[in-house]
């Protein structure tokens, strides 16, 4: 079975039982689905990677040391074993779980969402070099600013476990400098409670510092911004030859998303310039559609 929308559906499903914590059912589910998807793992165009989106696929290939014959289909594999390994950080079963993200990893070794959970199979085992190896791997790898910020409190997350208090503190400040989320307000809230005073969960540039003292700042590195960068200009392209305008608006919105997240990573004048052109072409695109008045 290759039908994208049935392996989407059941894959929502699994989620929504593992969601409830019926987890015996979301592994039964999961192991049928296994046995349905037809598995290709070289094809005619070579290696098989299953990418969730174009930016991955680019910065995969600009990562590659040396030039190899890889194809991108989207057969939800590294998905299947990421939802494995899950299921098995839910069972306690931690060694197991990261088998599982290791086998995603072998389709999709871009995706930033198995990193952030095999950090937390690293928390739960206490294994803190393990834990910095594959914080610093995922610095390198990860497309999305919120999913930066995720990384950062998980961080943070384990300096609690260690009772590294004061660095836990900086690191859930920081993190609000690469995309705020409520998440981080509420570790810093139970860090109050720990500590017995009202601590402030707004950032100032002495947490720059701190961080910076730290070795912990982050910085986009140049594949990630030439990702981008590279992915925006294929899509204006495509916007050009555009006529449906359903398709335009999914083009224009993409595109708005993609520019933000660079501008997050980057904050330079062409790009914001880019931005700004982006975002006022759309709202123009909208009014004459008739979308807004």
């Amino acid at each position: 079975m290759n039908n994208s929308s049935e392996i989407i559906k059941r894959i929502e499903e699994i989620n929504e039982f593992i969601r409830h914590k019926n987890i015996e059912e979301a592994d039964k589910k999961l192991d049928s689905l296994f046995n349905d998807i037809d598995v290709v793992e070289i094809n005619g165009h070579g290696r098989v990677y299953d990418f969730a989106n174009e930016l991955e696929f680019i910065l995969f290939c600009q990562n590659m040391e040396k030039q190899v014959n890889i194809s991108w289909t989207r057969n939800f594999i590294s998905e299947l074993y990421y939802l494995k390994a899950v299921i098995y950080f839910e069972k306690r079963m931690y060694n197991e779980s990261i088998k599982e993200i290791n086998n995603a990893f072998k389709w999709n070794p871009n995706s930033g969402k198995m990193y952030l959970e095999l950090l937390e199979n690293y928390i739960r085992l206490n294994d803190f070099h393990n834990f910095e190896v594959y914080f610093n791997k995922a610095k390198e790898i990860i497309l999305e600013p919120v999913e930066v910020s995720m990384l950062y409190r998980k961080y943070a997350y384990f300096c609690i476990e260690q009772k590294k208090h004061e660095l836990a503190y900086n690191i859930l400040r920081y993190s609000f400098l690469i995309f705020p989320r409520k998440e981080n307000e509420d570790e810093i809230e139970y860090l109050s409670k720990m500590v017995g005073i009202k601590l402030r969960n707004i950032p100032d540039i002495g947490v720059v510092k701190y961080i910076r003292d730290e070795g912990l700042e982050y910085e986009a590195n140049d594949k990630i911004i030439s990702t981008y960068l590279t992915v925006i200009k294929n899509l204006e392209e495509a916007l050009k030859k555009e006529k449906s305008k359903d398709r335009k608006l999914y083009l224009y919105e993409k595109l708005v998303h993609y520019y933000n997240n660079v501008y997050i990573f980057k904050t330079d004048k062409d790009i914001h310039e880019g931005l700004m052109s982006i975002i006022k072409e759309y709202i123009n695109f909208r009014k004459e559609s008739g979308e807004t008045k």
